[in-house]
């Protein structure tokens, strides 16, 4: 399938803030939601008993729960996604930081379109460290969905930066898989404690570095990041990291868009990114396979690495986002950008994307509803994320039974088997049982247990 992409130059610079429906939605947290930080083997997964006004699900709960109450303010899935990635940005720097790449797939039932978002970058002219893409990334997100203001979305990240949040399992289990990052000067001195070792769960980690560089992003848009003195500060600080980053190549950087592959699902129809350096085209093979229309069920690259880290987020009006997001490896190049609390992505190892560049959508655009959005990471993340995708939608089996078949992946998922918006009393959601994620519900007063 040809692939029609085309540059979104200068996003910092649409606005499309719809005014904010219904703002007296109340809070729900839903207390059949099994907590993420316990050691459970069961899903956390988030039953809904009078309906469902919306929900997001993270590899981290912080980020999940900033999401839910985008959500609950009457914020879009698009502005959910946006606070999720910024929040993750701080809580997840490992995969997630300011300097990360990605790409996403965005619902909208209202336009009848699944559009796919490219936002990763190859190496710059040095080849030294990857161009960021996921602030434009995320602001083209906001473009395509955006309610509420771009500034209001990326205050709760900021003041977890500026303020200090207490280290969570999954940051944790990041740090601990990589305790070198702890010898760099500036990150060290935040993730260290007084005896040296490294911070457990439940200890504060402030970032003050970087609360400013996501505070000037939050006033000034992402056009400080990619076309301002901040941009230039973060280069020359690559620079002082010992690697090299071109300013003129940040300018250039724009997320692309492209015409999603696609699969039949029954009555509906699977999404998948085209990109040859994501797993969508592998995806798509791997989808027909397991429905008997295809006999080579990979297409692509079929080794992917397992760095990255994923969300999606779904609203009452059934718009959807489920995004991948990756520094490539573990904390991009190891240490940070002196004085900005980022670290840089590294290079993209050739023909072998990242896992968490796994995000599928199914919808039946006859009736507007979304059955699935669904996103992983993992090296085992595209097979896993198609093989628990199909199982809830075709032949609709419990979220509880889906998982479990890679080892080596980790899969976020809103299932409404029988439609969202129309029938969402069907929807379940869950982070994968083998994890630190979190699924975090929004639901009407009349919905709360």
């Amino acid at each position: 399938m040809r692939v029609r992409t085309g540059l979104i130059p200068f996003m910092e610079n649409v606005r499309r803030v719809r005014p904010i429906l219904r703002q007296s939605i109340t809070i729900a947290v839903v207390g059949l939601a099994i907590s993420a930080c316990s050691s459970s083997n069961e899903p956390t997964r988030v039953d809904f008993l009078r309906g469902f006004y919306g929900g997001a699900v993270a590899d981290e709960p912080t980020a999940a729960n900033i999401g839910r109450d985008v959500l609950d303010a009457g914020g879009s899935a698009g502005d959910a996604a946006v606070a999720m990635y910024f929040a993750l940005a701080v809580t997840k720097p490992a995969s997630a930081g300011l300097g990360a790449v990605g790409a996403c797939l965005v619902y909208q039932p209202r336009e009848k379109t699944v559009r796919a978002l490219d936002f990763t970058s190859p190496p710059n002219a040095s080849g030294s460290v990857a161009i960021p893409g996921a602030v434009r990334g995320m602001y083209a997100v906001h473009a395509m969905l955006g309610r509420q203001p771009w500034s209001q979305l990326l205050g709760p990240a900021e003041r977890l930066a500026r303020f200090g949040t207490a280290a969570t399992r999954s940051f944790v289990s990041d740090l601990e898989a990589r305790p070198d990052v702890a010898r760099d000067e500036e990150f060290g001195a935040r993730v260290r404690t007084a005896g040296g070792g490294l911070v457990g769960e439940g200890d504060r980690v402030v970032q003050p570095a970087l609360a400013d560089f996501i505070g000037q992003i939050r006033v000034s848009g992402p056009a400080a990041f990619y076309a301002g003195p901040l941009g230039e500060r973060f280069a020359e600080a690559v620079g002082q990291a010992g690697e090299r980053l071109d300013f003129s190549e940040m300018r250039a950087q724009a997320p692309k868009l492209g015409e999603p592959r696609t699969q039949p699902a029954g009555h509906a129809e699977a999404y998948f990114l085209p990109f040859d350096h994501t797993a969508g085209p592998w995806q798509a093979a791997r989808w027909g396979a397991l429905a008997g229309r295809e006999r080579n069920g990979s297409a692509g690259p079929t080794t992917f690495a397992p760095s990255g880290t994923s969300f999606v987020a779904v609203d009452r009006s059934g718009n959807a986002v489920a995004c991948g997001l990756t520094l490539n490896r573990p904390f991009g190049i190891g240490r940070t950008a002196p004085g900005t609390g980022i670290f840089p992505a590294a290079p993209a190892e050739p023909n072998m994307p990242s896992g968490a560049l796994s995000p599928v959508l199914v919808v039946n655009h006859n009736t507007d509803i979304l059955l699935l959005a669904a996103s992983g990471s993992g090296a085992g993340a595209p097979g896993e994320v198609v093989n628990v995708g199909y199982k809830a939608t075709m032949e609709r089996a419990p979220l509880s039974e889906t998982f479990g078949e890679a080892a080596s992946a980790l899969v976020n998922i809103v299932s409404c088997p029988d439609g969202m918006p129309s029938q969402s009393q069907s929807c379940r959601m869950s982070a994968d049982p083998r994890g630190p994620g979190y699924a975090a519900a929004s639901l009407p007063r009349e919905g709360r247990p």
